[in-house]
């Protein structure tokens, strides 16, 4: 059994599907949820003037918010812990200088 899908009820262009996808697997690939990544993709159609899009179905029992592409080790950002985004790595930007300027 599939626990959830993804379909149009009608014909939708080439341009918007491939975005769908593209957002779709990105930010599931990412760690997010169906559910989420589906509501992320459909916002972004919405933005891009998509007026038909795609819904999500699922399986008795199944819910979409805890359907995931990837196991809950390997995401990127587990659940509750903060990201400390690189640019704050205040070790490198206190190094001196190796070699001194060449002219005083």
């Amino acid at each position: 059994m599939v626990p959830v899908t993804v379909g149009w009820q009608g014909k939708v262009a080439d341009l918007h599907a491939r975005d769908y996808a593209r957002t779709l697997y990105r930010n599931l690939a990412g760690g997010e949820s169906v559910a989420k990544a589906h509501s992320t993709a459909r916002m972004m159609l919405g933005l891009s003037g998509c007026t038909d899009p795609p819904l999500l179905h699922s399986a008795p029992g199944h819910l979409p918010e805890g359907q995931f592409l990837i196991g809950p080790d390997v995401r990127t950002v587990p659940p509750g812990q903060p990201v400390k985004p690189r640019a704050y790595d205040t070790v490198a930007r206190l190094r001196k200088p190796r070699f001194p300027p060449p002219f005083p």
